[in-house]
């Protein structure tokens, strides 16, 4: 177990680990701190999994580090806090009669770490709220907490 119960965080190491010293690291280095990606991934997985715990942990780690202590060379957390606080944004892709594939090689080429893509298969359970159009592809681009239904053309725009 590497989360810091009394004031949020992860440790380098497991708690009951035989460290003199046991650190939460928030600084980069030739690497992305810890704490940073773990932020960045507990929203990735609070937006996919639907568990607000996930939030909580998040907002708890961003919490345990003060903007003074983080000096501004470190991106990786300023990125985590700008996830954060813009949320990230998941495109929920239900697949209809035609053929996925080219319009899945459109949306992939987004580059940017804000966005997740989940595809529906069909024959997969489909999430509450959402359907197929005309049973043909059908794109949500869900952010905090609401998920709205766009063409292919006004994501790759919006995005």
């Amino acid at each position: 177990n590497f989360w810091d119960n009394r004031f949020g965080g992860f440790f380098y190491a497991q708690i009951d680990s035989r460290l003199l010293r046991n650190e939460k690291t928030y600084l980069d280095y030739s690497i992305p701190a810890g704490n940073s990606v773990a932020v960045i991934n507990l929203l990735k997985l609070h937006l996919l999994a639907e568990k607000n715990d996930y939030f909580v942990m998040a907002e708890k780690t961003l919490q345990s580090f003060t903007l003074a202590d983080v000096p501004l060379y470190n991106a990786s957390y300023y990125i985590a806090l700008y996830m954060f606080l813009e949320g990230v944004i998941l495109v929920k892709i239900l697949e209809g009669k035609e053929d996925i594939e080219e319009q899945m090689i459109e949306i992939y080429s987004i580059k940017n770490s804000r966005i997740l893509i989940h595809v529906y298969r069909r024959g997969d359970n489909k999430p509450k709220g959402l359907k197929l159009i005309n049973d043909k592809i059908t794109f949500y681009v869900c952010q905090k907490g609401k998920c709205t239904n766009f063409k292919m053309s006004e994501i790759l725009h919006r995005l």
